[in-house]
């Protein structure tokens, strides 16, 4: 997983690990990335990623996020704040 873009707020990242099961992390700054290795028993990667609490930065600032499997692009989104301060991306998900 890999999120980048010159939003200057905090972002909210739900992603599934490696057994496949979500897992949640706040406030968090870009860059931000995160490798696993896929359990056989899960059968997909995914992520979302949204504005936290104090919102995603200034309007115009964009975020994006790309889902890698074996080192390959597999989904890709760019998203832009809004005048609220809110973005939003994904659900990005690879099936395996």
């Amino acid at each position: 997983y890999e999120v980048s873009g010159n939003a200057s707020g905090k972002l909210n990242i739900v992603y599934y690990n490696a057994q496949g099961s979500a897992t949640t992390l706040t406030n968090v700054s870009l860059p931000w990335s995160k490798e696993i290795t896929v359990e056989n028993s899960a059968a997909y990667a995914g992520f979302t990623i949204s504005a936290a609490g104090g919102g995603a930065g200034t309007a115009g600032q964009s975020v994006t996020a790309k889902l890698y499997a074996g080192g390959v692009v597999k989904k890709s989104q760019t998203a832009t704040v809004d005048n609220n301060g809110y973005v939003q991306i994904g659900p990005l998900m690879h099936y395996f």
